[in-house]
């Protein structure tokens, strides 16, 4: 289909992606590692959020291993210093200004500016956060004396208690037994001493005796003192003493036998009912165990991303067209602190006058001398039309196209904000009224 000429009123060319980065949080900022005219790399955000969250599959036998741990599996590898070194420049250390200017490689490339073994980029400002920080590492130290008292053995203590646990019913059973056992026990010579349902008062009954030999002797003298007669006699005495005290409290020893009988059975039924909450999951404890620690680790993943919004990273990759903030200015959540743009791809942007239909997929051709130089050969861009608006006056469009900002020898085309001189650029749509 031939080209229909359109009339440019402006053209105008766009960075594909602009970033406003800002911290979700408020605060200080505390460090900035870039200026302006620096370039950045993109943060792998998503791989990182899954390193910090992933869990591998337990081994047969053994504890779940989270990946994101160091040499030791009970020590978590991003405290708040592990996350300072993935993200985080050495000290000391900035990216140097890109004072050539030269943008970043194309969208989807497989260049090396983003190794995602180590996340990408690095971070472009941080606040203070020591309160984040110390809450980390609070996190992380509770987590390693979890798993080295209780999960790294999950195995073991599963092992023991599939073995004692039921042992422990077994018990409980007999104990049940011998209570019911010893009730009527006391419940019969209960019966055989009091009777049935006797009411008997508290009497205290104390008896004492004392016997012993004893003997006596008599003598009678005369006037010269002379013994006349002498007599001795022998007997023995016994003494009884008893002393009987009723009190005021009536007793029932067999209702009071069977009380303490159905206390013990409620005692024992309280015991049985812990017991089944304890073992019927016995054979998935080392799932149990799984879980809590998983459970332990999110919330340290809470944490850890808790501080790292406190680190100031790009999605994209770009150069640092805009600094709004310095070190020591406080900030708001959500306010800008850097612009970033993307230039490897444009978005060529044009308002025409165009009597035919265009539809998106259309192609946008441009012939034109950049910047005006004298001499310079007529450059030809073809671009597919990706947006289409009317502008409310008849004729009028507004047209965005997309374009790869490299040419075949891989330099830079458009720098960015470029505006056309349209006294020597030439529009046509290519395509018109076909999508």
């Amino acid at each position: 289909m031939a080209p229909v000429a359109a009339k440019p009123i402006s053209l105008t060319v766009r960075p594909l992606q602009v970033a406003n980065l800002c911290f979700e949080v408020g605060g200080i900022l505390g460090e900035s590692f870039v200026e302006l005219g620096s370039q950045v790399s993109a943060f792998n955000f998503d791989r990182f959020y899954m390193t910090l969250r992933g869990v591998y599959p337990p081994t047969t036998g053994g504890p779940a291993v989270h990946p994101a741990t160091t040499d030791d599996p009970s020590r978590l590898k991003y405290d708040s210093d592990g996350i300072d070194a993935v993200t985080k420049h050495a000290p000391k250390s900035t990216p140097a200004p890109n004072t050539s200017f030269d943008e970043p490689i194309p969208i989807g490339s497989t260049g090396g500016m983003l190794d995602l073994w180590d996340f990408g980029g690095k971070a472009l400002a941080a606040m203070r956060a020591e309160t984040a920080k110390s809450a980390l590492n609070k996190a992380v130290n509770a987590r390693a004396n979890a798993f080295i008292t209780k999960y790294g053995g999950a195995a073991a203590i599963a092992d023991v208690m599939r073995k004692v646990m039921p042992q422990r019913g077994d018990y409980l059973n007999r104990l049940s037994e011998l209570s019911i056992g010893l009730k009527d026990l006391l419940e019969a010579a209960y019966l055989q001493d009091f009777g049935v349902n006797t009411v008997i008062r508290k009497t205290s009954t104390v008896t004492s005796a004392t016997s012993g030999p004893n003997k006596g002797s008599s003598m009678t003298k005369g006037p010269d003192e002379k013994v006349l007669t002498t007599a001795t006699n022998d007997f023995i005495g016994t003494e009884n003493q008893k002393s009987e005290t009723t009190g005021f409290e009536y007793r029932s020893p067999n209702h009071e036998n069977q009380a303490r009988d159905a206390r013990t059975q409620i005692g024992l039924g309280e015991e049985i009912i812990s017991f089944v909450k304890e073992t019927h999951f016995l054979d998935r404890l080392e799932e149990v165990y799984r879980n809590e620690l998983e459970s332990i680790d999110a919330d340290v993943n809470q944490l850890q991303v808790a501080y790292l919004n406190t680190i100031l990273m790009s999605p994209i990759d770009g150069i640092v067209t805009g600094v709004y903030k310095n070190p020591g200015d406080p900030i708001a959540a959500g306010e800008p602190v850097y612009r970033v743009e993307n230039n490897a791809v444009v978005l060529i942007v044009a308002r025409v006058v165009c009597r035919e239909p265009i539809a998106i997929g259309s192609i946008l051709q441009v012939k034109t001398t950049l910047f005006d130089a004298a001499g310079s050969p007529a450059v030809v861009i073809e671009a597919p039309i990706v947006s289409v608006r009317g502008q409310g006056q008849a004729g009028q469009w507004e047209v965005v196209a997309k374009q790869s900002n490299r040419d075949a020898a891989g330099k830079q085309i458009f720098p960015i904000g470029y505006n056309f001189d349209y006294d020597n650029t030439e529009v046509n749509i290519v395509g018109v009224g076909h999508s």
